[in-house]
């Protein structure tokens, strides 16, 4: 009786909220959750090349602040608020990576964050790469 009152209760949270909760998972399994929603500690680095629109913009999320190994998009919407990315500029450097985190703090370059979003892949555009995308909703500094 008690598990069912608990079931019930959690489902009406997801019920208010209209969100599911987030999963919290490793970075090497990020792409074992396609289509769910996770949070997953890393780094932030912006990519070689920048992959933006006028709504979203896309960096580099890696398992290490040495950035070896493997790598995944994080893509947030553009703008200057919370949980959100500021556009760089055309010929950018690593300090133009500038973000906000749920607290509206500015974060940058190779910073440790938690973040919460959902996830798309694995996506496989050629065969020596394979990687993962998380629209994030929700962006915590770890320190």
């Amino acid at each position: 009786m008690l598990n069912g009152v608990v079931m019930l209760l959690a489902m009406l949270l997801v019920a208010c909220n209209g969100k599911t909760p987030a999963t919290p998972i490793q970075f090497s399994d990020i792409c074992k959750n396609d289509k769910k929603t996770v949070e997953v500690v890393g780094f932030a680095r912006l990519p070689p090349r920048i992959e933006c629109s006028s709504s979203n913009c896309s960096m580099h999320f890696w398992g290490n602040a040495e950035a070896q190994g493997q790598w995944h998009w994080a893509q947030l919407k553009v703008g200057s608020g919370k949980n959100q990315m500021e556009l760089p500029p055309t010929q950018f450097k690593n300090t133009d990576l500038k973000f906000r985190d749920d607290a509206g703090n500015v974060l940058g370059h190779n910073a440790k964050v938690k973040l919460t979003g959902y996830v798309t892949g694995p996506l496989t555009p050629n065969s020596n790469v394979t990687f993962c995308s998380i629209s994030v909703e929700k962006v915590e500094q770890v320190k």
